[in-house]
């Protein structure tokens, strides 16, 4: 199963969907800077001509692993496709198949 992996390959950290082999969908540099109090500010870029998909050499990179702050999920998953998604369901949503109890 494809996940998002953050991988950092020489001075780039990089997130991404890894797919079987060494791809990774949508890639996004991470640029992150300082706001304070210890807290960082995160941006995800994108590579010159917006690549759907980028190839890396496994014995490049340093550090490889799967975030699990939703926060960042979210926001990746926003940047790659330009949607701002739903943190909750409005109140008088009713999901299909699922009855209301009164």
């Amino acid at each position: 199963m494809d996940s998002i992996k953050i991988v950092k390959i020489d001075n780039l950290i990089i997130i991404g969907v890894l797919t079987t082999g060494h791809q990774l969908l949508n890639p996004r540099v991470v640029e992150a800077t300082p706001v304070g109090n210890g807290n960082m500010a995160i941006k995800f870029l994108q590579f010159f001509g917006a690549p759907k998909v980028i190839d890396f050499d496994p014995a490049k990179y340093s550090l490889m692993y799967e975030p699990t702050d939703e926060g960042m999920i979210t926001a990746y998953r926003e940047a790659v496709t330009g949607l701002t998604l739903a943190k909750k369901m409005p109140d008088n949503v009713v999901a299909l198949g699922v009855k209301s109890i009164q």
